[in-house]
This record gives C-alpha cells, structure tokens and sequence, in this order.
C-alpha cells in the first residue's frame, strides 16, 4: 500500500500503487479546490491546474511528471498565479496526474496561500 498525508488536513490515507493524489484526496473527503473552482474545473484530466499540491516529501515516492504537468512548467520569470504556468516551484505536482508509488506528504489549496 501507498499512502498520502495531507498536511493542512491533519489526513492520512493508505490508498494502493499507482492512485492518483486526487483519488486519495477524494477518498478522504479533502477538497483540492478553491473558490470557484470547486465548481469550474477539469475534472481531473490535468488542463486547470487549480487543483495543485506541493509535495513536501516523498517526491521519489510519486510517478514522473505527465505530458499534461510539463505544460504548466514555465521558467521562473514567467511563471504568474493564473490558469496555466501556475506553478510556484519545482515541487508542485498536480494531484490528478501523480501517481502514488510509495509514502508523501503534499499541502493541498496552494492558491489560499496567495490570498
């Protein structure tokens, strides 16, 4: 079994190889959305990225990024705090692309931080 901790959350869950963080996350009842986006979102096929997490361990522990996350990868000048090229730093995954091989830890709600 592999297994999330959700930091903010206070959660654990033991999920099997190969879920999604956002199965896990939906597993437990987290929310991974703010906003408006909890209703306005892809729905987990990675084209939003408001549903973002920042792994704080177990980075080796996650599947390698997806076609779907290199698209929100930009060089750090150009990076914003809007729909796509959203991430913040080389520690933000999206939770419906990475897949959980072992034990993480993510903080979820990334965009909260900025308000």
């Amino acid at each position: 079994m592999a297994k999330v901790h959700f930091l903010r959350e206070g959660i654990s869950v033991e999920v099997p190889p190969n879920t999604t963080i956002r199965q896990a996350a939906s597993k437990v009842r987290i929310l991974l959305y703010t906003g408006v986006f909890r209703f306005i979102n892809c729905h987990g096929l990675g084209f939003c990225g408001e549903c973002r997490v920042r792994v704080v361990k177990g980075w080796e522990n996650l599947s390698l990024p997806t076609a779907q996350e290199k698209q929100f990868k930009r060089p750090s000048k150009e990076r914003h705090k809007g729909v796509r090229g959203i991430y913040e730093d080389e520690f933000e995954r999206l939770p419906c692309q990475a897949r959980v091989q072992g034990e993480v830890e993510v903080l979820t709600r990334l965009r909260e931080e900025w308000q």
